[in-house]
């Protein structure tokens, strides 16, 4: 279907104070007409004159400011395959400020020209923000596919967030779609239409103020300051403020990491967990407290990775696979990490494994094809949950006083190996971590007794005949 164009004016929005009208570039498709405001208010009478070979300078000048919007209107449809007015609004206004709508919008009938559908939206999008900022999509809660908001009536900043969160949306790394969105939203609760030049010292503490009286830890104001951080690199790549206005690191704001200290890996808890066996434990118990060990000596693996995990990552006694979350991080350069497949672990996919063993079957039934990745990701997190939850009977029942979660598997690989002598540049590799640093956050304190023999060298000297 064609796209045409046509630089008019809006007569339905006339400016009682000074008798001008919004001029606009009505785009019409599959006979839907949209208008898009360019920014210029004429009198109807020197818009007519626009078309005459004599003007002067002022109306010259908007002239050609008409002309060359009309033209980039031409050339972004052009481009665009498929076209969508969506698709359009976004580029069209891409550098553009967000446009002050009035509050009143004239409802049309059918055979009239339909009103641009975001003129609502961004109304009521401002009248939210005056209360509550969530209560812009009303009662009903965000989009799930959040592709689907509208960041562009949101704010400079928000429409960085948004490109971001598209291109993550579209290579299925749900897990930084809702990260990057979370923290939008929490940004855009405390600063309604966030800019750029509004983000500096002053403003990130006091928006870490803000958070701490919200009775949020520093983890989480870290969790949601790192994706502005990274937005805030796009911007200035993107010519939205100066790289000299950075507000991020020494001698400016250091975002906090929040990070506890672990405890030891300790052998006896492991030991407790491996044997417990009840008579009333139920097969979901049994079964989570096996997943939590595939996990622990798979590398510790992650829910994602072992969901993930097909009958075609089995390659002679070993699991081949690719870090579900670096993937895309080291396209250049992927690691392949590689499980040995002990006795425990072999009987853990023969008891709780799928019977089809095809290659491209998955081995654990946690997922299933065909599915999208909104879906994926909310099949893991139940499946994360469940673990969590009997792991924690179990821990109860077992009488441990520690926090033991699939994560914490992770840290008990780590940190096992590192107190058995395991270099660290293997047990970085081993986690598929492409910085060494990363391997760190996960060891554990060293055991008391650990301490004393590590101290007992200190000492060596005394030894000397």
């Amino acid at each position: 279907m064609k796209v045409t164009t046509a630089a008019i004016l809006d007569k339905r929005k006339k400016r009682k104070s000074s008798n001008t009208l919004p001029v606009v570039i009505r785009v019409t498709f599959n006979r839907i007409p949209i208008k898009f405001p360019v920014g210029i208010d004429l009198t109807q009478k020197d818009f007519e004159k626009l078309s005459s070979p004599r003007l002067g300078e002022e109306l010259t000048a908007l002239k050609k400011k008409i002309d060359e919007e009309h033209d980039r209107a031409k050339k972004i449809i052009k481009k665009l395959n498929p076209f969508s007015f969506d698709g359009f609004r976004e580029v069209f206004y891409e550098d553009k400020p967000v446009r002050k709508r009035e509050k009143k919008i004239e409802l049309v009938t059918a055979k009239a020209e339909i009103p641009e559908p975001e003129v609502q939206e961004v109304t009521a999008i401002k009248e939210a923000h005056k209360t509550k900022f969530r209560n812009q999509y009303g009662a009903r809660k965000y989009p799930t596919v959040k592709s689907k908001v509208n960041y562009f009536a949101l704010g400079e900043v928000a429409r960085i967030y948004g490109k971001y969160i598209k291109s993550a949306e579209a290579e299925k790394r749900i897990g930084s779609v809702i990260n990057y969105f979370n923290s939008l939203m929490s940004l855009l609760a405390f600063q309604p239409d966030l800019k750029f030049k509004e983000i500096t010292k002053a403003f990130l503490f006091r928006y870490e103020t803000w958070m701490i009286e919200k009775n949020n830890s520093y983890a989480t104001i870290g969790i949601y300051l790192r994706p502005l951080r990274a937005i805030y690199r796009q911007g200035i790549k993107a010519h939205k403020i100066s790289k000299a206005k950075y507000p991020f690191g020494k001698g400016e704001y250091v975002i906090p990491k929040g990070r506890k200290n672990k405890k030891p890996a300790s052998q006896a808890i492991l030991k407790k967990l491996y044997n417990h066996e009840q008579e009333t434990a139920c097969e979901s118990e049994m079964m989570c407290l096996d997943y939590w060990f595939f996990i622990y000596y798979g590398n510790g693996l992650n829910m994602k990775d072992v969901a993930l995990l097909k009958y075609g990552n089995i390659d002679n006694g070993f699991i081949r696979i690719y870090r579900a979350k670096t993937i895309n991080t080291t396209r250049d350069e992927p690691k392949i990490i590689s499980i040995f497949i002990n006795e425990d672990m072999k009987r853990i996919i023969s008891k709780w494994g799928n019977a089809d063993r095809t290659p491209g079957n998955y081995i654990f039934p946690i997922l299933t094809p065909s599915i999208t990745a909104y879906r994926q990701r909310e099949l893991i997190h139940l499946f994360t949950k469940r673990v969590n939850n009997w792991m924690r009977e179990i821990v109860a029942c077992e009488d441990i006083d520690e926090k033991i979660t699939g994560k914490r598997a992770r840290d008990y690989f780590a940190t096992v190996l590192r107190d058995a002598g395991v270099t660290i540049s293997f047990i970085s590799g081993a986690l598929g971590h492409a910085d060494i640093k990363t391997t760190e956050n996960y060891f554990g304190a060293y055991e008391d007794n650990q301490q004393k023999a590590i101290v007992s060298h200190l000492e060596g000297f005394k030894k000397i005949v």
